[in-house]
């Protein structure tokens, strides 16, 4: 629960990281809109933003797997 983007990652790296982390645990529970907001609330500053544009500022308004998308 305490994930977090680095410094200068790119999303991508990110969410690959996000994703083998969760591989290695595939019994964690941790519902699809869980982990999308995990990976929403440590995006640094300037990916968050990027995000919202790309969603048309509506991210949090998606639902699971859009969000997942």
């Amino acid at each position: 629960m305490q994930y977090r983007q680095e410094t200068n990652e790119p999303f991508w790296k990110y969410f690959k990281r996000f994703k083998n982390l969760l591989a290695q645990c595939s019994h964690h529970g941790i519902e699809k809109w869980w982990q999308c907001q995990i990976l929403y609330d440590e995006l640094e500053y300037q990916t968050k933003r990027h995000v919202e544009t790309m969603c048309q500022g509506e991210f949090l308004k998606k639902d699971e797997d859009q969000g997942w998308d």
